[in-house]
């Protein structure tokens, strides 16, 4: 039977018009994301670490219900970032183990994701590590490792590995992503910038290996530096550029560095004072809107209400945290999370 052209028409456009969203041809969103978890811990005891603070019997009082409540927390912090979808990656720190990161992804909501796992214990003296939470869905895990870190001189300091992840991203292009958490400025910022260099610096090997395979290699560095964009960490030994015109696909560049002038912003508060310390530093490969690149070359503090609270010794406001010193508050962290996303064409 022969069809009228035009008739045949009407019927391709019809058609057309009630295939879902997904098969247009529009560009793919990723949303990837860091979150300093304030003390992640399970109530139990660890028979391995001599850190048993937060158990039932420890100095924090840390029970199984103010564990479900943090993991409630943390699990509306992640949907939220994620505009209620879910970030494709999340990085993550302040964890104490493999436990609690099936608990955050198997018993809530967060289940329907299919996150994965990527984690392992560090010889961390407090037994906290960095994670990362991928969907197997949108990120094919390629090759992952942890960078285990040597302090020069100091062979009784130990802190957070460094994890590196290799993932194929919507089957199409190799996204290179770290995950750290630097050691913090207890004992004072110079006595301790030391240690963080030597961190910086094996993070800077493990980079420049990639690049010498591939110039144009995608990298995502994100975490807690404990240390402002304007730090010479970042600026001497990242060499974390400023974003400008002339970007070099094979330099880093630090996409909170927008944020260093505006007092009023940060993602933990020190002292009155709001800091830059969670950051996320990309190649300039991601910069370039080539077929993978950020959106607007920028990344973002998330900072809503519900992660808030007023501070009255300061005035503004202060992240709602979990503990205030000894005194138990219920609420998620003392950082704010971060985030960027990247489109694929």
């Amino acid at each position: 039977m022969l069809i009228c052209p035009r008739i045949l028409i009407i019927i391709v456009l019809s058609v057309f018009s009630f295939l879902p969203p997904a098969i247009a041809q529009s560009p793919e969103r990723l949303r990837i994301m860091f979150y300093n978890t304030e003390n992640l811990f399970d109530p139990f005891g660890d028979s391995i670490s001599e850190y048993n603070a937060f158990t039932a019997r420890g100095e924090m009082y840390w029970t199984f219900g103010k564990f479900s409540k943090k993991i409630i927390n943390l699990y509306k912090t992640i949907v939220a970032v994620g505009e209620w979808n879910a970030p494709c990656l999340v990085g993550l720190c302040e964890i104490e183990n493999r436990f609690v990161l099936n608990w955050l992804t198997r018993q809530t909501p967060l289940s329907q994701f299919g996150y994965r796992i990527i984690q392992h214990d560090s010889p961390d003296r407090r037994g906290i590590d960095v994670a990362l939470l991928y969907r197997a869905k949108q990120a094919v895990l390629l090759h992952e490792e942890f960078l285990r870190i040597s302090i020069p001189g100091d062979s009784i300091f130990k802190t957070r590995d460094v994890l590196y992840a290799k993932f194929l991203m919507l089957q199409s292009d190799t996204l290179h992503v770290f995950v750290v958490h630097l050691p913090s400025k207890i004992g004072g910022a110079v006595p301790t910038s030391s240690k963080r260099e030597s961190v910086a610096i094996q993070i800077i090997r493990k980079t420049d290996s990639v690049f010498r395979h591939n110039g144009n290699s995608n990298i995502v560095i994100m975490g807690d530096f404990n240390d402002s964009p304007s730090s010479n960490l970042l600026t001497d030994f990242f060499e974390a550029d400023k974003i400008s015109d002339n970007i070099a696909p094979s330099k880093l560049y630090n996409l909170m560095e927008k944020y260093k002038n505006k007092p009023a912003y940060g993602t933990h508060k020190f002292r009155g004072n709001w800091t830059i310390i969670d950051q996320i530093l990309v190649s300039g490969n991601l910069l370039l809107n080539n077929n993978f690149f950020i959106v607007e070359n920028k990344a973002y503090i998330f900072s809503s209400d519900f992660l808030l609270e007023d501070d009255p010794v300061n005035t503004g406001k202060k992240p709602f945290r979990t503990y205030e010193g000894f005194r138990y508050k219920g609420g998620f962290s003392d950082h704010l999370p971060v985030y960027t996303d990247i489109i694929k064409k």
